[in-house]
Parts: C-alpha cells; sequence; structure tokens
C-alpha cells in the first residue's frame, strides 16, 4: 500500500532487536552451552493451529464492503479506510481499539480480508452482548495466520511469551527486553488506533458544526433580505400616508373656502330680503 500508509515511526521497530538478539546468541554459542530460544519464540510470525480447524467466520460475507473500502486494491485496508464503517456499527471507540489490536496480528496497521471479516464478526457478537475476548481464541484465528501444530514451549499462541530462563544474564536481560517493546507495541498501536477513532468523531463534529454554520449564516442572510424587504414597504406606507395627510389637509381648506364662501351667500341673500 505505500509508505505512506504505514505507521512509520509510531513504535519501535522490533527488526533490529531480532538482528541484535541472533547476532548476540552467535557469539556467546561460542563461549556457552548452546540455548533452544530461537526468534521464532521472541517474535512467532504466525499462530500455531491446525488448519483443519473450522473458521466459525464468513469471509464472503463481508467481501463486498472489503472491496468497497480498499480503495487501492492492493488486498489491504486500514484503520482510515475503514474508520466510517466501524463507527457506523455504534460500537465505543475504546472496544473497536481493541478489537483492532486483536485482529491486527502482524501490527502493521493493516487488515486483509480474513481479519477485516474476523473484526466484522466479533462486533456483531459484541452486539448480541458477547464480551470482547482479552486474546484471541484458537477457533478464530485466520486460516491465513495458521500454521502446522508446534509445541507449546517453543512457539507463544498469543500476543505475550513468556520469556524462558536460559542460564544466560545477558540473554535473559535481552529476552526481557524484548517482551517489553512487544508490549509496548501492543499499547501504542491500541493508542493509535483509539486517537484515530477520537479524530473521527472530532472530524465529524466539525463538519457537523459546519454544516450548523452554513445553515446560520444563510439564515441570516435570509432574514436580512425579509428586512430590507420590508424597510422598504414600510417607506411606501409613510409615503403613502403622508400623501393622504396631504389630501386630508387639503381637503379641510377647501371645505373651509367653501363654508366661507356659502356664509357669504346667505348674507347677501339675508340682506337683499331685508331690503325688500
Amino acid at each position: 500500500r505505500g509508505i505512506g500508509r504505514q505507521r512509520t515511526g509510531s513504535v519501535v521497530s522490533l527488526d533490529d532487536s531480532e538482528q541484535q538478539a541472533s547476532r548476540s546468541e552467535r557469539v556467546r554459542s561460542q563461549s556457552v552451552q548452546p540455548t533452544t530460544v530461537t526468534t521464532s519464540v521472541l517474535f512467532p510470525p504466525s499462530f500455531s493451529l491446525s488448519p483443519a480447524t473450522a473458521w466459525p467466520v464468513q469471509s464472503a460475507s463481508y467481501e463486498a464492503t472489503f472491496k468497497q473500502a480498499d480503495t487501492d486494491q492492493d488486498g489491504f485496508v486500514s484503520g482510515a479506510d475503514v474508520r466510517d464503517i466501524f463507527l457506523a456499527t455504534g460500537i465505543q471507540q475504546n472496544t473497536l481499539a481493541l478489537l483492532w489490536s486483536l485482529v491486527d496480528m502482524k501490527k502493521n496497521g493493516m487488515l486483509n480480508l480474513e481479519q477485516f471479516a474476523l473484526i466484522m464478526y466479533l462486533i456483531e457478537n459484541h452486539k448480541r452482548g458477547r464480551p470482547v475476548p482479552s486474546v484471541l481464541p484458537p477457533n478464530l484465528i485466520p486460516p491465513s495466520f495458521r500454521t502446522v501444530e508446534a509445541p507449546a514451549a517453543t512457539v507463544s499462541s498469543g500476543y505475550t511469551m513468556d520469556a524462558v530462563p536460559t542460564g544466560n544474564e545477558e540473554l535473559d536481560a535481552l529476552l526481557r527486553e524484548v517482551e517489553k517493546l512487544i508490549l509496548d507495541r501492543r499499547e501504542a498501536d491500541q493508542e493509535i488506533v483509539q486517537l484515530e477513532a477520537d479524530m473521527t468523531v472530532k472530524n465529524s463534529e466539525i463538519k457537523n458544526l459546519k454544516i450548523e454554520l452554513t445553515t446560520l449564516e444563510s439564515t441570516v442572510t435570509q432574514l436580512e433580505k425579509q428586512k430590507g424587504e420590508a424597510e422598504k414597504r414600510l417607506e411606501a406606507l409613510d409615503s403613502h400616508i403622508a400623501q393622504l395627510e396631504r389630501t386630508v389637509e387639503q381637503s379641510k381648506e377647501k371645505i373651509k373656502e367653501e363654508e366661507k364662501r356659502l356664509n357669504e351667500l346667505h348674507s347677501q341673500i339675508t340682506q337683499n330680503e331685508e331690503d325688500k
């Protein structure tokens, strides 16, 4: 998927630790009794389980959703690709982070179809009231991550490992340090998933606020337009009222003049009658 989609620098790389452990073991083997501890114990690449063990997850049920999220069609999806799908399930973010840590077995921040189907299967189980397992049960390990069964003393079946004392102080200290790095890496991955989920929620809140702001601005603009139209109507009404008032005053003046003329005529008529 490219360098840009890998979370480089987010956790301590264990590759150098593995090489250092191998070099140190080769050097010490010249002076001490050979040990049975190998790098496969320190960094189990997969899980010990018979491929014949039935896997209850139906990958085909989630294949269409996976292909839709896998925009570059490389067979993997990142947290950014599927965050909307996960958040749409309504599951709490801390629970989603725990589920991601369970299925991201390589701790590279990427899921293939089987891992995606598995986390969706666990989400559905959780929505039905089933608790989230603290360690992935053997029967839920995806077939592509299974290997030929090996003795429990040489291969770890979980995310943590128990350092087997070798009798060599330096090697035991190195084993403890590597175990600590593995645990720290898991915690860092969980924190990253949580932060990504938090960021998605915050981005969604910001988007909603922007939409609300745009709506409010549109409403204010509409109200201002209505206010301008109302003011124009009020001005027109005021002008009309003023015109009516002027007409009334003019009518009053005409009435006074007519009354005066009538009075004069009445007086003239009265005078004429008296003269007769």
